[in-house]
């Protein structure tokens, strides 16, 4: 690396802490952990309601979708999913009604993300109300592709290592590929694309898909280093929290959302700062 490139990345490094502060990243990251509170579990229903209806069966995905809630909300992935299946298994009481309440809340989230990376990304503009919500509910079945991606992705691999198996008879490829890169790399690599499509698409400006894409890796690394901090952190530490009482539980879980907002306007700063800079003589 020249020297030109590093100093390009360190100024762009605090310029990013700077404005995280100027900007009140903190309090944005905060709303937005709030919002993500009320909508995590019908967002993930309606991904579930989503790929039901396109492959028949919502079971089939299932396996999938527990690794993206193991990636995204750790120690706390089995509560959340628990709670999804018990609405899967009721979704025939909630009628239209119901459906649409969801979706609406759902995409409360996803508005206050716009709102964020909006001032993030320095967006003089603000898209009307109707195109927002037509996002926020765009990014429902968003996610249902990138999830039916990770299913075909994961039936392939898995296709692929029986197939080598039967040619080579080694077990260490069966192995690499059913529990390395299903387990994490598959992941991994999922959660970057999905990242760098939010930082490229949602704030109402342009964005080079050069720094989304560095906004989008960097946040994907970020969180997976976070998350084996913070359940290392919780389970090292189970005294920790009692003094909410029954309350605990909730109040981690709001701290790991809070956690992990931050970390992803702070990588929308870092991609932000990247883009003004390298736009710059």
């Amino acid at each position: 690396m020249d020297a030109k490139a590093k100093k390009m990345k360190t100024a762009a490094f605090i310029e990013a802490c700077r404005s995280f502060r100027q900007n009140g990243d903190l309090n944005l990251s905060a709303s937005i952990a709030f919002y993500t509170l009320l909508s995590i579990i019908p967002f993930l229903f309606l991904i579930l309601f989503l790929i039901g209806h396109i492959m028949a069966t919502s079971e089939t995905v299932g396996a999938n979708l527990t690794l993206f809630i193991e990636k995204a909300l750790p120690y706390y992935s089995g509560t959340i999913l628990r709670e999804v299946n018990s609405i899967t298994l009721s979704r025939g009481y909630y009628g239209w009604f119901g459906l649409l309440f969801m979706i609406w809340t759902a995409s409360l989230m996803f508005g206050s993300l716009e709102t964020a990376l909006g001032i993030i990304f320095k967006a003089k503009r603000h898209r009307s109300f109707m195109r927002s919500k037509l996002l926020a509910m765009a990014m429902i079945p968003l996610g249902g592709a990138f999830l039916t991606l990770s299913f075909l992705i994961t039936a392939a691999m898995k296709a692929l290592s029986r197939l080598q198996w039967e040619l080579v008879g080694s077990r260490w490829v069966a192995f690499l590929v059913d529990s390395i890169g299903i387990r994490y790399i598959l992941p991994l690599i999922l959660m970057v694309l999905l990242l760098t499509c939010i930082y490229w698409v949602v704030p109402y400006t342009t964005v080079s898909f050069r720094a989304a894409l560095l906004g989008g890796i960097l946040c994907a690394l970020m969180w997976e280093g976070a998350k084996h901090v913070f359940t290392a952190f919780v389970l090292t530490n189970p005294s920790y929290g009692l003094v909410y009482g029954s309350l605990k539980t909730f109040i981690l879980f709001m701290v790991w959302t809070l956690l992990a907002s931050s970390i992803l306007l702070f990588c929308a700063e870092i991609a932000s700062a990247h883009q003004r800079l390298t736009k710059r003589p």
